[in-house]
């Protein structure tokens, strides 16, 4: 079915789960755990799209999720006072905050590890939370099929979670749904039926009244250029008034 990622399609999503499972947080999973719905977000673009989402599931639909948020990202900046308060904010609200790991300079798959060991430290250091949980941003094959396990960390694609397929068919264990690329990579999470499911979004992707690819990255520019002027007002008195505002 077309989607339309507005905030009343995310209420008929997690609608529908709510009646046929149980939403979970991953910590909550074990080998053993029959049904359950996952709800995980990667922030890519915008974390004032993730903290408005965060509200929402909290505010309206009661309930709990899992953000993860990039160190590596040249469209936000994770250590700066504005944005720490925003994940500070998702925190309090009661959902879980983790890493985002861009693994693009990653040189050797053994590697990986140490990388994503680092990467945590780093991210703990930096937000003053503690970091259980991490996902991967545009995974290869390798790496899906890896499934690594990290004691004290939460691997999203662990195989608990997640079952990596090359050609796609109906035994799964898992059913991952994602909206990558704004548009359900996988299927609709409305229209397939399964004991055990992920669900990614990406906030950025979603907004009150909803809209298509091409109007949802204008609506984002639009914001991303308010947060730039808004950015270089506060730091300096020098700035033209007559662009404070977008004309």
């Amino acid at each position: 079915m077309p989607s339309s990622f507005s905030y009343s399609e995310y209420i008929s999503i997690i609608g529908h789960y709510k009646q046929n499972h149980s939403i979970m947080d991953f910590s909550q999973v074990s080998v053993s755990t029959e049904q359950y719905c996952l709800i995980r977000h990667d922030v890519e673009f915008s974390v004032d799209r993730a903290l408005s989402l965060a509200q929402f599931e909290s505010d309206v639909l009661d309930i709990k999720s899992s953000y993860l948020f990039q160190l590596r990202n040249n469209c936000y900046n994770l250590a700066s006072d504005v944005n720490l308060e925003k994940i500070h904010s998702i925190h309090d609200l009661g959902h879980k905050v983790g890493l985002h790991l861009h693994i693009g300079l990653i040189g050797k798959a053994d590697e990986l590890t140490d990388y994503i060991l680092n990467e945590a430290r780093l991210f703990e250091a930096i937000t003053g939370l503690k970091v259980d949980r991490f996902s991967y941003h545009r995974p290869s094959t390798d790496i899906l099929k890896d499934y690594l396990h990290i004691p004290g960390l939460i691997n999203c694609y662990d195989k608990k979670f997640f079952h990596h397929y090359d050609t796609p068919h109906n035994n799964l264990d898992v059913k991952y749904f994602s909206d990558s690329r704004h548009s359900w990579q996988h299927g609709h999470p409305l229209h397939e039926k399964h004991k055990k499911v992920q669900i990614l979004t990406h906030p950025y992707s979603w907004t009150e009244t909803g809209h298509g690819n091409t109007e949802n990255y204008r609506t984002l520019l639009t914001e991303k250029d308010c947060e730039l002027r808004d950015s270089i007002n506060r730091e300096t008195s020098t700035f033209p008034k007559e662009l404070h505002h977008r004309s």
